[in-house]
């Protein structure tokens, strides 16, 4: 304790630093290196929490649609905000007869999401839209037209807690939702 006490100037810097630009120079160019757009958004569970445009922040997460974002200096966002749409069935490709998106809310161990999807409507190919969300690791809540999904990482953590601790489902319920919004202040 003595030891960190003489850097803890320095931990509290780069405390400070994360809720600043980071590592970032400028804050009008997205970090992708791909665009000149500028950049706004950041994800707190990618390694070093780049900042980037919408359009690259959607784009580098296409396979991680639960990922948590940050906008304008640091107010929560999210990736469906941005018009992230997540293809279903034919292994992260648009089906070229996908319907309108479905908004589903899943619950995550990061917290609960609103993720639009594209089912898969092939006319000979098509599984129905369950299996769909299963291939993905999403377990639905109802057999038809699921709008609600549970994460087989949420399944798992609770089922180790339940065990361990004896936390019932609404406790473990109420932890995502404190995660998602702790304050209540989100709609």
């Amino acid at each position: 304790l003595m030891e960190w006490s003489r850097l803890r100037d320095v931990f509290l810097d780069e405390m400070i630093r994360l809720d600043g630009l980071g590592s970032q120079s400028s804050p009008m160019v997205c970090a992708s290196g791909l665009c000149e757009k500028e950049g706004q958004y950041r994800c707190l569970d990618c390694f070093g929490s780049s900042v980037l445009c919408s359009g690259c922040m959607c784009a580098t997460h296409q396979s991680h649609p639960l990922h948590r974002i940050e906008v304008n200096f640091w107010q929560k966002s999210s990736l469906h905000s941005l018009g992230l749409i997540v293809p279903l069935g034919h292994m992260g490709t648009v089906c070229p007869r996908s319907p309108t998106p479905t908004d589903l809310t899943v619950i995550d161990i990061s917290g609960i999401h609103t993720v639009s999807v594209n089912f898969c409507d092939c006319e000979f190919a098509c599984l129905p839209h369950r299996t769909q969300l299963l291939r993905v690791r999403w377990w639905p809540a109802t057999l038809n037209r699921p709008q609600t999904v549970a994460t087989f990482a949420a399944l798992d953590t609770f089922l180790q807690l339940s065990l361990q601790s004896k936390l019932n489902m609404y406790d473990f319920y109420l932890s995502m939702v404190h995660l998602t919004d702790n304050a209540g202040v989100l709609n």
